[in-house]
């Protein structure tokens, strides 16, 4: 019998090894199992598993549903300069996507006095993300960049992880999320002064969406109304 205390050695530890692989392979046909910890595991598999067991756990674990954002939503190429901090490329959807933005609505939110004291408005989006597929989609990260009208350069960004493992089923929405700019306005006015201020420029949010490992793909564009927005 091995354990930790008496250690498996020559055929005894090969039996044991398989045994525990085994039990992996079912829980991974029973439960699923995370595309990242597909990768570390795929990696990291000791050479002498056999060949049949480590190819079912790869494929039945890794594979699943696969969905190329790029083909899906026939993107086009997103300048560089567009993309969130760190992006090695991305790209603009051009055609009905998989996933859409539902109840989507904007604002400004009061973040409270700076170090200074002064009034802090912030731009929000809030919305749902709707599977329009007749598949579960599993494994999906947003990246949302802000930017001032006619500004290139980026005034905040904001991340969330929108599914994991669980995935997204068909025709289902995820919860209600918001994505706040770390950026924003302050002033010695109050609220309703500061949006009708002359200074004030409006604020537009590129939404990002990543499936797994593969590019980022634009998915949506959503112009920030001018309106104070209550927690």
């Amino acid at each position: 019998m091995c354990s930790l205390h008496a250690p498996c050695t020559g055929r005894a530890r090969h039996e044991y090894d398989a045994k525990k692989w085994e039990l992996m392979l079912d829980r991974t046909l029973k439960h699923g199992l995370d595309y990242n910890i597909c990768m570390i595991m795929h990696r990291g598999f000791h050479y002498g598993l056999p060949g049949l067991l480590l190819v079912a756990l790869v494929v039945v674990g890794c594979s699943g549903p696969s969905l190329d954002m790029q083909a899906s939503c026939g993107a086009a190429v997103v300048e560089h300069d567009r993309l969130p901090e760190g992006g090695s490329g991305g790209l603009r959807a051009t055609a009905p996507c998989p996933l859409r933005l539902t109840q989507v609505s904007s604002g400004w939110f009061d973040a409270g006095p700076d170090s200074l004291g002064r009034n802090k408005l912030v731009p929000s989006v809030s919305f749902r993300l709707e599977n329009s597929t007749d598949d579960i989609i599993r494994h999906v990260q947003l990246n949302a960049v802000f930017r001032r009208q006619g500004e290139e350069e980026a005034w905040g960004d904001a991340y969330v992880r929108a599914f994991g493992t669980e995935g997204l089923d068909a025709g289902q929405s995820t919860q209600v999320f918001r994505l706040e700019s770390g950026r924003g306005y302050t002033g010695e006015q109050v609220w309703s002064e500061m949006l009708v201020h002359r200074d004030f420029v409006d604020v537009e949010m590129d939404l990002f969406v990543k499936h797994r490992g593969n590019q980022l793909v634009l998915l949506d564009s959503v112009s920030v109304d001018r309106q104070l927005l209550m927690r």
